[in-house]
């Protein structure tokens, strides 16, 4: 996966646009994209229809609800959420990529703040063979 357009710095509440993509370099399609982090609330994932039109941005922003994606709920002290990416109800299948918008908004705080992300997936083949 690869961010474009990520800034290096934002002001208290500032809302960028950025893109994600999603590339599979493996042999097997894949399927069930997901990404945990410490901090959920300063990011949303768009969908492939969507477009950085100013009034929706702040409205995504603003309320952090996605209808397309679930969003999760675990245990761990570290991962708080994890939630769906919506790929349009395909799998990715190898050597193809894909990319999604996706906005970020600063923390009302100011001071340095860090995002960690895990991204997974899994691969469409039900009972994998362990190389």
């Amino acid at each position: 996966m690869e961010f474009t357009g990520f800034p290096d710095n934002l002001l208290c509440g500032e809302v960028q646009h950025i893109s994600v993509e999603f590339r599979n370099s493996g042999k097997l399609p894949l399927h069930q994209l997901k990404v945990a982090s410490t901090n959920p609330e300063f990011f949303t994932f768009g969908s492939l229809s969507d477009c950085p039109e100013a009034n929706s941005v702040y409205q995504t922003v603003d309320t952090f609800s996605d209808t397309t994606s679930q969003e999760f709920v675990v245990e761990e002290k570290e991962v708080k959420h994890v939630r769906d990416i919506e790929l349009g109800g395909k799998e990715l299948t190898p050597g193809n990529s894909v990319t999604l918008p996706m906005w970020i908004r600063g923390p009302n705080t100011p001071g340095i703040h860090h995002i960690d992300f895990l991204f997974y997936y899994e691969s469409t083949e039900k009972n994998p063979k362990v190389k």
